[in-house]
């Protein structure tokens, strides 16, 4: 493999391996409604979103660089007239494939076709166990019994411990750039599928190939190594561990992308998460005020 030079800044210079998982967010349209959702509220709009012809481009370009495994989600792929030929074409291709999808609008028959034209897993999201919650996040009266129509099939496979509990941070996606290739609905390639809100210029596959975004551009080399870290983390002997920890958290809590992980306990705003624990601990039941994506939808329900 023909690796290009890099920008990159530390003793893992000359180490970057290709992008082993590539996402590919094929459009932020979803019939859901789910007040958490990341996904941008004015990027509804069809048009912007990659053809099939550019999917395809991409695909191909992520396999010849090595990508091993891929992702459909958005929004909801589903919505995507194309996805099964998208899915055929990554078989083709020779991607382990998978589908994440909240379930609605699926049916037996697409299973089967999906499966038919080479997927090989699919990933029903819940936002809840309980049916009356899980309905009420997802903006949905039907959503739950849908959902649990479509994942009988699937096993629970355990849960994660939630960042905020921990007293280091978890090494978001394995590093910066390390494994992971996330590509919009437009275009835009991302090192994670939340770092566009972070102030970095990220390359779009509309004018660079895969090629010159994972290995050359600066958006993936910006937090790739140790040498833009500041202290606490430059000195830390756990730095090759967990990477400083998620630069999206650090920018949502301090403003700065650059601060340590507050997860962290050594880190200057560790007092956050702190008092974030203990807020959760101390929470009431009562009335709960939900804004929904379609703000039209906002209504009332208890929280126990």
């Amino acid at each position: 493999m023909n690796m290009p030079s890099s920008t990159l800044i530390g003793p893992k210079a000359a180490t970057i391996g290709p992008p082993l998982w590539l996402l590919a967010e094929l459009t932020y349209r979803c019939p859901l409604q789910c007040p958490y959702c990341s996904n941008p509220l004015d990027f509804a709009q069809t048009e912007r979103e990659l053809s099939t012809e550019d999917w395809v481009k991409v695909l191909r370009q992520g396999r010849e660089m090595g990508a091993a495994q891929l992702g459909f989600s958005g929004g909801e792929p589903l919505v995507r007239q194309d996805l099964q030929e998208l899915i055929a074409e990554a078989r083709h291709l020779g991607y382990y494939s998978n589908l994440i999808t909240s379930g609605l609008g699926l049916t037996h028959a697409k299973v089967e076709a999906f499966a038919s034209a080479g997927l090989d897993h699919i990933q029903v999201s819940f936002q809840a166990s309980d049916p009356e919650l899980n309905n009420a996040l997802a903006g949905s009266r039907k959503a739950f019994e849908q959902k649990l129509a479509m994942a009988r099939a699937v096993k629970e496979t355990g849960f994660v411990t939630p960042d905020y509990y921990e007293e280091r941070p978890k090494p978001c996606r394995n590093g910066w750039g390390s494994l992971f290739l996330t590509v919009a609905p437009d275009g835009a390639a991302l090192p994670c599928h939340s770092a566009r809100l972070l102030p970095i210029d990220f390359p779009n596959v509309r004018d660079n190939d895969l090629n010159y975004i994972w290995y050359d551009s600066p958006g993936f080399n910006h937090y790739r190594g140790d040498g833009w870290m500041p202290e606490p983390c430059q000195s830390c002997d756990e730095k090759e561990k967990d990477f400083g920890g998620c630069r999206c958290q650090a920018f949502l809590l301090t403003g700065n992308a650059d601060n340590a992980d507050p997860v962290c306990s050594k880190s200057a705003y560790h007092d956050r998460i702190l008092a974030a624990r203990q807020a959760a601990d101390h929470a009431t039941a009562g009335i709960e005020e939900l804004t929904y994506r379609n703000a039209g939808n906002s209504r009332m329900f208890f929280r126990s």
